[in-house]
């Protein structure tokens, strides 16, 4: 798997950010009616993190064939 990053885009404002700094990732689990859980990688450190945000944000999905 190769992670690169490919940036965000905020629904509330439609702007683009984090493009060569970082990857968000969604996951397939809800956290609540409105966000979902998300993994997180920038190109500045080592690790994975964890978090939820708005389910109207643009994120990178990665699919996985069963």
């Amino acid at each position: 798997f190769n992670a690169y990053p490919s940036g965000k885009v905020n629904s509330i404002d439609t702007t683009f950010s984090g493009l060569f700094s970082e990857a968000s990732f969604w996951t397939s689990t809800s956290n609540d009616s409105t966000t979902a859980w998300r993994r997180r990688l920038f190109s500045s450190s080592v690790g994975v993190t964890k978090g939820y945000a708005d389910k109207t944000m643009g994120f990178s999905c990665r699919c996985i064939e069963n």
